[in-house]
């Protein structure tokens, strides 16, 4: 696909300041203790820092291991909760992974349209899940009206915790399968794999752990 080149495009000035001033300023703080806001209010004086960090991330296709730990916070979903059911997990990356992130992301964002299937009607700009509700809606019509002796089966499947499933193996060859491989597939790897995680609960901060499989869903 010749539109896989524009995602290995050396990284612009531009990618990097949109990329910053895109995350809202005072966004829980990731480990590294500094927020967006204080990127977008002293942009003058750290832009070439970042904008070199964040290059040599796309250059070489990797990022240092303290740039990809993450906290996990546990938010309370009813008040007095009494077992992890009862919390939503938000990650909390720091500001310079998630500089990172967005521009991976936002080059990626234009190909996803010719690189999804039809069939797959969520996560995808101008789609919607809702859609599903029709699709399944039509099935079940014609199972009913149906004349013959030929049967008809319809499965329903629950794809809960689809994010924290899945394989890091599958998501390689997924890439490599579209023709993202090099450097680019080396730095999207890197995002997903090498994170270590420490939960916060309480104002506490626990030991950090390796995942062995699925993906972050970040608080942006």
């Amino acid at each position: 696909m010749s539109d896989i080149s524009s995602l290995i495009a050396p990284v612009s000035e531009q990618e990097v300041k949109q990329s910053i001033f895109n995350i809202c300023g005072i966004k829980a703080l990731g480990p590294d203790g500094f927020p967006a806001i204080f990127f977008q209010k002293y942009w003058n004086t750290c832009k070439n820092e970042l904008i070199n960090l964040v290059s040599d991330c796309f250059r070489k296709g990797c990022m240092s291991n303290e740039l990809n730990h993450t906290l996990i916070s546990l938010i309370p979903k009813v008040p007095n909760p009494t077992n992890m059911a009862q919390f939503r997990p938000i990650s909390l990356c720091n500001t310079t992974y998630k500089a990172v992130s967005k521009i991976l992301v936002q080059r990626l964002r234009v190909l996803l349209p010719g690189l999804v299937s039809p069939n797959q009607v969520a996560f995808v700009p101008g789609r919607q899940i809702q859609d599903n509700i029709v699709v399944a809606q039509e099935v079940l019509h014609k199972f009913k009206n149906v004349r013959g002796k030929m049967g008809y089966i319809a499965w329903k499947i629950d794809l809960a915790k689809a994010y924290d499933r899945l394989q890091w193996g599958f998501i390689n060859q997924v890439l490599e399968e579209v023709g993202i491989t090099g450097t680019l597939n080396n730095l999207i790897m890197t995002c997903i794999s090498t994170v270590q995680y420490r939960v916060v609960l309480n104002g506490e901060m626990y030991d950090s752990f390796h995942p062995k499989c699925g993906i972050r869903q970040g608080d942006p």
